[in-house]
Parts: C-alpha cells; sequence; structure tokens
C-alpha cells in the first residue's frame, strides 16, 4: 500500500505481475488496502476549507477512480494471458472482470454531491448538538478544577475547550441556511432593502447601509451623563439607526467560521457607554469592587462579573435612574458591532493591521497582563473608547450561529448555553477583538478578562 501512494504508476503493474498461486491472496490485499487509502486519503482543498461536504465528495471521486484503474487493470490481465495462452488464469481472471462489471453495473448512476448531502446535514447537526454538550461539560469541569486550586489542570481543560469552540463554530457554518430577509418595513413604513451577500441576488442602494436621517426624537438627541450620585457620571454617546455589513468578508485575514457576513439594519438609535463600566462604577451601584486587578485603578473596567452579575447591575442601575424614563440594559450582539465599527468595513475601526489594533486597545502584547484605565487609547469616529481590547464585554445575546431570518434588530437565538462576548481583552491577541471577532462565556462565569458596556433606550431591552 506504501508503494502504491509513493507511486501510482505501479498499481497497473501489481495486477501484471500477479502469478496463479497468490492471485486470490493479492486481491484481498489490494481490497483492504483500497479500503484503508479511501479512508486515509484527505484531499488538501478540504484540508484548507476544512468543509465535511468537499471532503465526502472528494472521497467518492477518489473511490471511483480506483475502481476504474481497477477495472483497467483486469483488462490488462486478459490480454496478457490471452497472449501467453494460458486459459487457466485467463478463466481466473475473466470471471473476476464479470463480476467486477455486473457490481459496477447495479450501481445506480448518482450525483456525489446530492448523494452525500442528507449525510453531512444529519452529520453536521448531530455534531453541533455534540459539540455544545463536551463544551458545557468542560464547563463545569474548569470550574471545578479553578475551585480546587488546580490551576495548571485547568488551563489544559481551557485549552481543550477553545479547540471544541472552533470545532464548533466550523460545524454550525456548514448547517443549512437560507438567504436573508430581503424586504421589510420598520416602525414607519419605510422600506428597508436587503442584499443576500453570498449569492448577489438583489441590489442593495448604498443608501441602505448608511445611518438613518435622525427622527424627530433624534434630531435633539446628543451625548448624556447620567448621575450615579456622588458626583460620578455614566457618559452615554447616541448611536443613531442605521445599516451594516455584520461579520467579515471570505478574504479577512484570522476570519472565524462563525462570522458569515450578512445584511442587519438597527431601526431604533440609543445610547452606549462611552466606556466600559469601570470599578467605581460598578462599587457605586453594587456597594462591592468583584474586580482581581484593583491595582489597576479604580477607572479601570470592573472585571470578574458573570452575564448574570451584569442583570442585577442593570437592574439597580435602572432602579437609580428610572426618574430619567431610560431603559438600560447589555447591547445586542449586532448593536455592539454597528457601533465598534462606526461606519468601517476593517479588521478593527483604526484599519486591518495589528499595529492599528494597538493604537486603540490593550491586547496581550501590550497590556503588560493588566487591564489598563479606560479612554487611553483612541476613540471610533463616534467617541466610543476601548471597543478593541482591555475586557471582552458582555452581549445579551445567547451564541450561536447568525439566522438567515434574523436582519432588522437581530437578537440573537431563543436559547443556548453561553453568552456572547466581544471585542478581546488585555489577555487576547489582537485579532481576537477584530470588529467581526465573536466568543462566548457561559453566563454563571466570572472571568478576570470580562466586563461589560451598557446601552439605554427609552423603552426597549428585555432580557432574554
Amino acid at each position: 500500500m506504501l508503494v502504491y501512494r509513493k507511486n501510482g504508476k505501479n498499481f497497473a503493474r501489481f495486477f501484471v505481475e500477479i502469478n496463479p498461486v497468490n492471485f486470490r491472496y493479492r486481491l484481498s490485499v489490494l481490497a483492504v488496502a483500497l479500503f484503508a487509502i479511501i479512508l486515509s486519503f484527505t484531499p488538501a482543498h478540504a484540508q484548507q476549507t476544512n468543509n465535511l461536504e468537499t471532503y465526502q465528495v472528494a472521497l467518492h471521486r477518489q473511490e471511483a477512480g480506483l475502481l476504474t484503474q481497477y477495472g483497467n487493470a483486469l483488462d490488462a490481465q486478459l490480454k496478457s494471458f490471452k497472449q501467453k495462452g494460458d486459459i487457466e488464469q485467463y478463466l481466473v481472471v475473466e470471471a473476476e472482470k464479470k463480476r467486477f462489471d455486473e457490481q459496477q453495473t447495479v450501481r445506480p448512476p448518482v450525483d456525489a454531491e446530492e448523494a452525500f448531502r442528507p449525510m453531512v446535514k444529519a452529520y453536521n447537526k448531530a455534531s453541533v448538538d455534540l459539540l455544545k454538550k463536551y463544551i458545557v461539560a468542560l464547563d463545569g469541569l474548569i470550574k471545578k478544577l479553578m475551585i480546587a486550586d488546580r490551576i495548571e489542570e485547568a488551563k489544559e481543560a481551557s485549552v481543550e475547550k477553545s479547540r471544541a469552540v472552533a470545532q464548533l463554530g466550523t460545524a454550525e457554518t456548514m448547517l443549512p441556511k437560507t438567504n436573508p430577509v430581503k424586504v421589510a418595513l420598520n416602525s414607519e413604513g419605510e422600506a428597508l432593502r436587503f442584499v443576500n451577500p453570498e449569492t448577489n441576488s438583489e441590489t442593495q442602494a448604498l443608501e441602505d447601509m448608511a445611518p438613518a436621517p435622525p427622527t424627530p426624537n433624534e434630531k435633539t438627541a446628543g451625548p448624556i451623563s447620567v448621575d450615579l450620585g456622588g458626583g460620578m457620571k455614566l457618559e452615554m454617546v447616541r448611536i443613531r439607526a442605521g445599516g451594516f455589513l455584520m461579520g467579515s468578508p471570505a478574504n479577512e485575514a484570522e476570519r472565524q467560521g462563525d462570522e458569515y457576513q450578512h445584511p442587519v439594519k438597527i431601526t431604533q438609535g440609543f445610547w452606549m457607554g462611552k466606556y466600559p463600566v469601570t470599578q467605581t462604577q460598578w462599587e457605586r451601584v453594587m456597594m462591592s469592587n468583584p474586580s482581581k486587578f484593583k491595582n489597576a485603578g479604580n477607572n479601570a473596567p470592573v472585571e470578574q462579573v458573570s452575564w448574570e452579575d451584569c442583570q442585577e447591575f442593570i437592574q439597580k442601575l435602572n432602579q437609580t435612574v428610572e426618574a430619567r424614563n431610560l431603559k438600560f440594559r447589555l447591547p445586542t450582539e449586532a448593536e455592539w458591532e454597528y457601533a465598534c465599527r462606526a461606519g468601517t468595513k476593517t479588521r478593527f475601526y483604526s484599519g486591518n493591521d495589528v499595529r492599528d489594533a494597538e493604537a486603540v486597545g490593550w491586547h496581550y502584547r501590550n497590556a503588560n497582563g493588566t487591564p489598563h484605565p479606560v479612554g487611553q487609547k483612541k476613540a471610533n469616529a463616534w467617541g466610543l473608547y476601548d471597543m478593541h481590547g482591555n475586557v471582552w464585554e458582555w452581549c445579551q445575546d445567547w451564541y450561536g450561529g447568525y439566522g438567515s431570518g434574523d436582519s432588522i434588530d437581530p437578537k440573537g437565538p431563543s436559547s443556548g448555553a453561553w453568552r456572547v462576548v466581544r471585542g478581546g481583552s488585555w489577555n487576547s491577541e489582537s485579532v481576537c477583538g477584530r470588529s467581526a471577532g465573536r466568543s462566548h462565556i457561559a453566563p454563571d462565569v466570572r472571568s478576570d478578562s470580562a466586563g461589560l458596556r451598557v446601552v439605554a433606550a427609552y423603552d426597549q431591552g428585555k432580557s432574554r
């Protein structure tokens, strides 16, 4: 078999040189070898794209090619034994050729892609379900190991979880998708037009992707400063309604499999925190500071807060500022990316290069192992700071594949095992904090690299 894989030209000679004694032995060896070759064959293109359907189709075509060579080799055997006048061996090979031809005749001609597609879809669905359960189990294991002070084992389990999460993202991209909604109406009856970026089946006007003209309520809306008491303020930047392409293009460097690019429309403006919530702001509302990095300063972002902790913080924050008729909540994942991009289409709002990311955020290579006080790096075009790096920021959504029909104010899946976090952190590589970059954490997990940024609107934002 090894000789065959290194030199395919010896394949036919294998049959031509066989003798009467070991013909059937070699034939059985070939059957085993053929099966092993099919199992071990991994086309280079399938490796590069990690596309299971392409891989299965390639296996089908490889098998067909090997069977063709086998039939040709049998024909060569017949011709050779006929020329030599060896009737006994001719009859043996003729019988095998007849059996082989009959086997090929009864095989119905099928389209390889059509034949494998149902199996691939079922396989992908099962893979996604199993990976989700596996990652939930790893989350539980990591938590127990940390409580038991078995840090090194927890790190190993965390690495395994990262690998499983990457596999999950790839598997989810191979689940069946339908086309995005192309025409819908906003609350004022205006048509919103969308295009499927994969088929380009409908032309989308440029104005559909630009921020919408201000509504009457927005004409006077601008930044606000929310008084938390004791002279402490929560500064909020106004984000106008508009549209953008969420996710990343197929050619973006470091792109992950869960970043399917699709158009999204944000139909209602909102306010977003100018900075991540700081330790002093959290302490003012919650009367405690859970942060690990207290020595980073009072103006450093709060961390060691779970998604569930954030919901409690927001509930108390809403009670504090109820008189203003504002409703605070976490941003949806779509709102977060829309605000982060601020009209840009590059990997980071500052550009495409890693050095562009370091100019606007704190990451593994420039943070020196700690988060930093907010607002020290450059803001984006809409006046938001620390959207790339410093701490991951919780979003309201459950984590999952982007919904094909969920392009108008998307809220994400209705259930799940993890909540979305965005933006990267002080201990992650800058590419993790790309504008389209996604990650997720179980909602009850507290991490020293995860914090929050709040948004506010007049009457929106219910916990899912």
